[in-house]
């Protein structure tokens, strides 16, 4: 396997000895397909890449690196699943499985990654599918009938090598068919020189467990999550989702995503807190890895702090020797799939004039802006409206109560969102009354690229809250999307396997 190492900065200023920042690194890497005969070939030569990117993210002196959710296993049936699964030890923090090679030698994917992190001193958090085994034949047993539990697991390695977390997924995103539900939700923290660092892991985002308990109760200063997040417009593309959480909840944010053009999965991010993004990739090339690494405060609250960032993205072009794995990698090609909300359940108001001041409610749920737009731009191509809407979100996947006031353009002709040619605003003061306990805010612009947070400021109050620049931004949203956790159906357990 061969790697193209191509380097997007041209200089590495020193990191600063503070111990207020630390260096952080994600990897969005393309998804792998049951290409291969022999899964343990598979997974050697996906563990190739990881080696070699914890490698580079050590030389960029990266002191932790988080790698996606599916990155070393394809979404398979139960029986394929198994092939690709380890047994993890409950002996948190006691085991080294790179001091262990002879007893770790069927459980590669711990004993490499263990030995990447103590050769090149970095913390990991990977994914990957955890076996249980269980007696199916006890009358008292839950144990499914193949006589094993499988769950979606994150593993963390400190930079000596030692299973330092794992924690087991609490939201299955349609997923049933290969894992089974931990018995309850977990809260997976482990300690670092720069912090205490939260695992969970992409669906799991969308709630408020296990995420507010590890913020509220377990004191975490950064949440590291791997994630196979399929992009949703427009509130939930992965990297407005990242930084809107980030800001909301005023935490350090890791966030690696897969990178699958087919499935709209794409997006990963460094974030820092009410600071926003210190750097996100959204479309990564088809084929092609990225390795995002930036310096960010050890606590997001921690107002004195000064980081330089050093951001690098470095892209990490896979070649493949064999011709069996080629279709391992995504497809070819810079389109990428994009998934809709439907605006059938938003009341809304066209933007008849340049500037203005709209009202606008759905039942309990208001939202109020005030905009002023550039005379040139206004209206060129697309139409701008501002919505309001509620309701319990219903999927196969799970079931959500939403909130949201949103401010959009849109292509009339086409009667889809318009993603491009954007209108200039002036100034644009976005607010709203919820009942939802959380609200996440975002401004995009165009090509779905994030309004640094320097041009606009975040103010929520209660069940009120608001979004305003600060100075003249092209936009094609503004979003406050609420979740309304003490609405949501009760979480919804298909019958094990």
């Amino acid at each position: 396997m061969r790697f193209i190492i191509i380097y997007l900065t041209t200089s590495f200023g020193v990191i600063s000895a503070d111990e207020k920042c630390f260096r952080a690194a994600v990897y969005e890497g393309p998804g792998i397909s049951d290409g291969l005969e022999c899964a343990n070939q598979e997974i050697s030569k996906n563990l190739e890449v990881f080696e070699y990117v914890a490698k580079e993210a050590s030389t960029n002196k990266a002191q932790i690196i988080v790698y996606p959710e599916y990155g070393l296993l394809p979404r398979e049936d139960r029986t394929k699943t198994e092939r690709y699964g380890e047994i993890i030890t409950d002996k948190i923090g006691t085991v080294n499985p790179c001091n262990k090679p002879e007893e770790f030698a069927k459980q590669q994917i711990q004993l490499r990654l263990s030995c990447a992190a103590k050769k090149n001193h970095i913390f990991i958090v990977a994914h990957l599918a955890e076996v249980e085994y269980c007696d199916s034949k006890k009358k008292s047993s839950d144990c499914p009938a193949d006589g094993r539990y499988q769950y979606n697991t994150a593993i963390a390695f400190n930079s000596e090598g030692f299973i330092v977390a794992k924690y087991r997924k609490n939201h299955l995103f349609g997923e049933s068919d290969c894992f089974d539900w931990p018995k309850k939700q977990e809260y997976s923290t482990f300690d670092t020189p720069f912090g205490r660092i939260g695992l969970l892991i992409c669906f799991d985002s969308l709630f408020k467990q296990p995420a507010f308990g590890l913020i509220n109760e377990k004191q975490v200063t950064t949440l590291a999550m791997p994630t196979w997040w399929i992009n949703e417009y427009p509130f939930l593309v992965a990297h407005q989702f990242q930084q809107s959480f980030a800001i909301a909840q005023n935490i350090n944010y890791l966030a690696a995503n897969g990178n699958d053009k087919s499935l709209a999965t794409t997006g990963s991010g460094i974030y820092n807190g009410i600071r926003g993004a210190a750097i996100y990739k959204y479309k990564s090339k088809a084929q092609v890895g990225t390795l995002l690494i930036s310096t960010i405060s050890v606590n997001a609250s921690d107002i004195s702090a000064s980081c330089e960032q050093n951001s690098r993205d470095i892209p990490i072009e896979i070649q493949k020797t064999s011709s069996k794995s080629s279709s391992a990698l995504s497809p070819s090609g810079d389109e990428y799939h994009l998934y809709y909300n439907n605006l059938d359940k938003l009341n809304k108001i066209k933007l008849n004039e340049r500037t203005g001041e709209v009202n606008i409610c759905k039942d309990k749920v208001c939202c109020q802006l005030s905009y002023s737009t550039n005379d040139a731009t206004f209206k060129r191509k697309n139409s701008y409206f501002v919505g309001v809407g509620h309701g319990i979100r219903v999927m196969q996947q799970g079931h959500w109560c939403e909130e949201m006031c949103l401010v959009y353009a849109f292509n009339e002709t086409n009667n889809a969102f318009a993603l491009s040619d954007s209108t200039e605003f002036d100034r644009i003061k976005l607010s709203g009354t919820f009942t939802a306990e959380t609200i996440y805010p975002s401004l995009v612009s165009d090509d779905l690229k994030l309004v640094p947070t320097c041009q606009w400021n975040y103010k929520p109050s209660d069940n009120k809250c608001l979004i305003e620049s600060t100075s003249k931004i092209k936009l094609i949203s503004a979003s406050l999307y609420g979740r309304c956790f003490q609405r949501d159906p009760p979480l919804h357990r298909l019958a094990q396997t």
